[in-house]
């Protein structure tokens, strides 16, 4: 049997041992009431406890560790959906991709995996001092102001979000308003027509090939898809059943590996054509 604090999230001992795997994550806010809720398709069972910050998600069925995460991220999605029209409780969930406990199975055996993800930022200063044939400093011209454009109000608000589904999607709102900057939509052009074309014209100015994996892959085809149809679409639409809801299917590692690449993707046109810094790097 596994628990958080008070609340059980899988295994035997409980509830008759009916529930064999199940996650949970920490909340934006502690939960004002205890309450249990089922799914809608009766899959899942999701539980708060009074005054604690942690949520679990617990099901009958006997799963791997992928679809524990995604199936379980989606049934607390849901509950907190109940819980903020009941008028209980508003909260989401604290960097779900980088902290959860969660109870699976492998190869008929019950696992537990508590994973826990730090961020650790690190810099390297280097000073480099030009100089003459005569030994004379020569003094390089300060870098260029940024040329202020509105794709930068999208780019701000999607660094202050404390949602990273919220965050994405205003981060690819930066990236349309960029390339509308550089290439503009026409007016009858289907969204896709036009991306595919907006980049390939950057890519004529600026290589693009850097941001692909293994640099040989087509960049323009690979940020459309990766980007453009993997993710951005299913955020940003909200006409069911072809809409993807917010947090759901798509799992936090999903959306945040898609916003790393993003972040890389718009300073490097925003660098091209605005004078943004491109400069910084990640240690993974």
């Amino acid at each position: 049997m596994a628990r958080i604090g008070s609340l059980f999230i899988a295994g035997t001992d409980e509830f008759d041992g009916i529930y064999k795997c199940g996650i949970s994550y920490t909340m934006s806010q502690k939960a004002p009431l205890s309450y249990i809720y089922n799914t809608k398709d009766d899959n899942w069972q999701v539980e708060f406890v009074a005054g604690s910050g942690d949520v679990v998600a617990r099901t009958t069925q006997t799963i791997s560790y992928d679809k524990t995460q995604s199936g379980g991220f989606v049934a607390i999605q849901e509950a907190l959906d109940v819980l903020a029209v009941k008028g209980i409780v508003y909260a989401s969930l604290v960097d779900p991709a980088s902290s959860s406990a969660c109870v699976f199975s492998d190869n008929g055996k019950a696992v537990l995996s508590v994973y826990g993800l730090c961020d650790f930022p690190m810099g390297v200063s280097v000073r480099v001092t030009k100089t003459d044939t005569s030994g004379k400093v020569i003094h390089p011209e300060p870098p260029p102001e940024p040329i202020w454009n509105e794709s930068f109000r999208y780019y701000r608000l999607s660094q202050c979000s404390n949602d990273l589904f919220d965050a994405y999607r205003n981060l690819f709102l930066a990236l349309e308003a960029l390339l509308n900057s550089i290439c503009e939509k026409k007016s009858s052009e289907k969204e896709g027509v036009w991306l595919h074309r907006a980049l390939t014209a950057v890519n004529t100015r600026i290589s693009l090939a850097q941001l692909t994996p293994t640099g040989k892959e087509d960049p323009v085809s690979y940020i459309i898809r990766s980007q453009y149809k993997d993710v951005r679409c299913k955020l940003q639409h909200a006409k069911f059943p072809k809409a993807q809801l917010p947090h759901a299917q798509l799992t936090p590692q999903d959306v945040k590996q898609a916003y790393s690449e993003l972040v890389v993707i718009w300073r490097h046109i925003a660098g091209a054509y605005f004078s943004v810094s491109t400069s910084g790097g990640v240690i993974t």
